[in-house]
């Protein structure tokens, strides 16, 4: 007997496979407008917050509802403490500041080249 929720392979194969929430899947960045990013990546905690709530504001594969639950790649998985959900988004978004701080570094040093 199976649970309520869980996907057979089959299922999944049928209606398209969603990917788990992962640290290195940077699919949740597709729906990032680079004007967007350059604006908020300079405004502290607010900007890397609305960064994340963009990236995963239309994913449905991320959720708060007391705690934190987070598509498995089969069924929603609850995190107990935060601290996966917490390395996840962190780690994404160091890879989008990334892409930002070497875009500055190039134009530094377009500058002074």
């Amino acid at each position: 007997m199976r649970q309520i929720g869980k996907l057979t392979r089959f299922e999944s194969m049928l209606g398209g496979e969603t990917p788990p929430v992962a640290p290195d899947d940077l699919s949740v960045c597709r729906t990032l407008d680079k004007r967007f990013v350059d604006y908020w990546a300079f405004q502290g905690d607010m900007g890397g917050s609305h960064i994340a709530d963009q990236m995963y504001a239309s994913c449905g594969r991320l959720w708060f509802y007391g705690k934190w639950h987070f598509w498995n790649g089969q069924r929603f998985e609850v995190d107990g403490t935060g601290s996966y959900v917490r390395f996840v988004v962190m780690h994404q978004l160091s890879r989008v500041y990334q892409r930002v701080r070497e875009e500055l570094h190039e134009q530094l040093r377009g500058r002074c080249g």
